[in-house]
């Protein structure tokens, strides 16, 4: 997924796809490709994958 300066809608785009997967009972990876971001994206991007017990 890329992003660049996301942080007001990157935590839904993340939630969104973990659904997706869950909904079609795939198992997949969310990348997210961060391309410079100034606003934070980095961070909610990092906490959003943690609280979904994706990355540690």
């Amino acid at each position: 997924m890329p992003c660049l300066n996301e942080a007001e809608t990157l935590a839904g785009c993340i939630v969104e796809a973990l659904q997706a997967l869950a909904d079609w009972g795939l198992s997949g990876e969310v990348v997210i490709a961060d391309n410079g971001s100034s606003d934070g994206s980095q961070a909610i991007a990092m906490q959003r994958l943690i609280l979904a017990g994706l990355l540690q």
